[in-house]
């Protein structure tokens, strides 16, 4: 059975989002857009994980240093099936799992869902999903159960551009179907070699693409947009509470701005407009008055923090009192 690599496509500039910075070093709820991706990627055991970075590689390069990826470099940009290629020799002989990295809600149960479809299909599986907002994706085209083609926005008819079943860009590809990549023109507005292309070598050859339909849109939500940020940010922010209160913690309100990486343990109670972010630690039983800012810190079992204070870089040993106001740390 074959191994499977994971290919991240960075390379984009992400001209809508109006800024100097790399589109996939954004924040969604406090860590960069790739750091979502690459941490749902590592979450399969793969057998590597290849980022494509091209528009400010060493920002995305040097923020991934510790991740254990490699790189390849994008440049000029040309496409995604372009962004396939230039991985070379580092592709062959295992399958390919394809993800964004301005896709950071995507989680690990989903990718194994298309994985679990690909495993009996003919080696080519594209995620799908519906949406009644359609505008910018491409437009899957269907036939007896199977991708006959998927047709980007900007060459779609008016009469593609009403079909609501759109292409998430997330893909996989058997190792025996990688070459088909190099037989995709560019015959399209914008002269690019798209990956959603190969469906249509596919079709000339008798291969048949099948699809994998993720009824959860939010969830493949691409950040294109400062409104997609807010977006994503507050789908973000709901999941992580979600989780909190599935592990036994009390949140008073939902008027609590808490980031991705931030731990809090059980029988502690977090009161309305807190900001609990970077990587604090917050342990069993604690309280947390209304509008306290923590960030960076731990808080030991016991401890309470009352309102108005701001924790960043410290620590609160165990069933401490903190009154306010108080400013420990940065």
């Amino acid at each position: 059975m074959s191994q499977t690599d994971v290919i991240v496509l960075a390379a984009g500039k992400g001209t809508r989002m109006l800024s100097d910075k790399p589109k996939v070093m954004h924040e969604i709820m406090g860590r960069p857009m790739i750091g979502h991706v690459v941490s749902a990627a590592t979450g399969l055991n793969p057998h590597k994980i290849i980022v494509v970075t091209g528009h400010g590689r060493e920002a995305v390069e040097d923020y991934l240093k510790s991740s254990p990826v490699s790189f390849a470099v994008q440049d000029p940009q040309l496409g995604t099936a372009h962004a396939l290629l230039v991985c070379g020799d580092s592709l062959g002989s295992n399958d390919v799992l394809v993800l964004y990295g301005d896709v950071p809600l995507i989680q690990r149960q989903t990718l194994q869902s298309i994985m679990a479809i690909f495993a009996r299909s003919d080696g080519i599986v594209f995620m799908t999903t519906e949406t009644a907002t359609p505008d910018g994706y491409g437009r899957v085209i269907m036939n007896d159960g199977c991708i006959e083609a998927i047709v980007e926005d900007n060459d779609a008819t008016e009469e593609q551009k009403k079909i609501r079943e759109i292409n998430t860009g997330i893909c996989m590809l058997r190792a025996d179907r990688l070459p088909l990549l190099k037989k995709i023109g560019a015959d399209n507005r914008k002269r690019e070699y798209y990956l959603t292309d190969i469906c249509l070598v596919a079709q000339r050859e008798g291969i048949k693409v099948g699809a994998y339909h993720h009824p959860d849109s939010r969830e493949v939500l691409g950040v294109n947009t400062r409104q997609d940020q807010t977006e994503a940010n507050l789908i973000m922010k709901d999941r992580k509470l979600d989780l909190l209160l599935s592990q036994g913690v009390t949140l008073v309100s939902r008027d609590i701005y808490i980031e991705s990486e931030v731990e809090v343990g059980r029988d502690s109670i977090i009161y309305p407009n807190c900001y609990l972010g970077g990587r604090t630690r917050i342990g069993q039983g604690v309280v947390v008055w209304p509008n306290s800012v923590i960030i960076d810190s731990t808080v030991e079992d016991g401890a309470i923090i009352k309102g108005i204070s701001r924790l960043e870089g410290a620590v609160v040993g165990r069933d401490t009192e903190v009154d306010p106001p108080v400013n420990f740390g940065a």
